[in-house]
């Protein structure tokens, strides 16, 4: 269920990658997911997810949508 309510929030192509990181952030403590259940819930690798949001990562569109 918040793996649904996550992916249907896509970000405007014009985001800035330090705004997407910022949202894509936010709305897992939103949803009170931990990197880990994010991880499993999306598919996305756990390192990804922490590159990301560390601001270390450089996400492809197929990625985060």
């Amino acid at each position: 269920m918040h793996y649904i309510a996550f992916m249907h929030t896509h970000p405007p192509i014009s985001m800035s990658q330090s705004t997407l990181i910022e949202a894509l952030k936010s709305r897992r403590e939103m949803l009170d997911l931990t990197q880990e259940t994010l991880s499993i819930l999306s598919g996305v690798a756990l390192r990804t997810i922490r590159l990301l949001e560390s601001g270390k990562g450089n996400p492809t569109l197929l990625t985060v949508t």
